[in-house]
């Protein structure tokens, strides 16, 4: 599953492309720019609004209302950023991971990529996220 998925594998007759390419779901270039590796922080305020909308089916004015409470908070972390607020820190145990993934990939040019993947993934195992 995971080689017809995402790699893709030999054929007698070639390669088989991967149902995916590797440009759709690499995070490379995202930990080389220090951004994040997941979209957890998109699931977290799916959860948060949809906490706010407090039913599965509001009408259509509770929705806009929710809407705008929604842009009202966002127009405020906006403006604490815009005066020196830090944003919340990540924990501890996600920043050290983050950390240790980025000097693996900066180390990437001195080992196989085989070696690589296999530290990236000793550390996604051990850090029990």
């Amino acid at each position: 599953y995971f080689e017809d998925t995402y790699i893709g594998h030999r054929r007698r007759n070639g390669v088989q492309a991967a149902m995916f390419s590797t440009s759709l779901w690499s995070v490379h270039d995202a930990v080389s720019q220090n951004l994040p590796r997941t979209n957890n922080s998109v699931e977290a305020w799916h959860r948060g609004f949809q906490s706010n909308v407090d039913c599965c089916l509001p009408s259509l004015w509770a929705f806009f209302k929710c809407l705008k409470d929604e842009q009202a908070l966002q127009e405020l972390k906006m403006a604490q950023l815009d005066v020196g607020q830090q944003p919340p820190r990540l924990a501890w145990k996600y920043r050290e991971v983050n950390e240790r993934i980025s000097r693996i990939l900066e180390d990437h040019t001195s080992s196989s990529a085989v070696d690589t993947l296999r530290n990236i993934a000793r550390n996604i195992r051990f850090c029990k996220m």
